[in-house]
């Protein structure tokens, strides 16, 4: 039996991700492009005899992103779960013997597994945008500590007037429209 390749395309007018196999993914990409009237994007090949059933089993897994046939829609943890588990296809795992001696065993019969350029800059992306992610969160938490602080400091005073609790609430307001735009 003749390896195939199974294959992760990504389409940048939908954002959708394709996972297939192919005895020649280049021609695949050729045919598949005029159909999806963009240029498509490979992220990764992997040559295998199993490719087909690989290729179900990512499927399964990505079973609650399918937006359509072999087409899924990848959040964020979606893509690095994808990643992951193309990762641990391919690397198997290492038995120790009693003796001491390691042996790498694999899933499955493949070969190696070939990130594309594109690839790399694609995963810095996401990653950048994580830490962007992670950043707007932080000041969402400071600035709802800075919100919690001015009430309670605010609630203590007992001699409050009706103008500067007004000018709290106004205070207040402004900093929770800051952090719905953070969102």
């Amino acid at each position: 039996m003749e390896k195939k390749k199974l294959y992760w395309l990504y389409n940048p007018l939908t954002k959708l991700h394709k996972i297939g196999s192919s005895d020649d993914v280049e021609f695949r990409v050729s045919k598949l492009e005029p159909a999806n009237g963009t240029d498509l994007f490979l992220i990764c090949t992997l040559e295998s005899k199993c490719s087909y059933q690989l290729e179900k089993l990512i499927h399964k897994a990505l079973e609650n992103v399918r937006e359509r046939g072999e087409w899924f829609s990848i959040t964020l943890i979606d893509l690095f779960l994808l990643k992951n588990i193309l990762n641990k296809i391919t690397s198997g795992y290492i038995h120790t013997h009693k003796d001491g001696s390691k042996t790498r065993y694999r899933y499955f019969e493949i070969g190696e597994l070939q990130w594309t350029d594109f690839s790399k800059k694609y995963f810095q992306s996401f990653e950048d945008e994580l830490l962007n992610f992670f950043e707007l969160l932080n000041e969402q938490n400071i600035l709802k500590d800075k919100i919690e602080s001015r009430i309670l400091k605010e609630e203590t005073e007992t001699d409050m007037d009706f103008d500067s609790l007004k000018n709290m609430l106004n205070s207040v307001n402004e900093d929770l429209g800051k952090m719905n735009t953070l969102k």
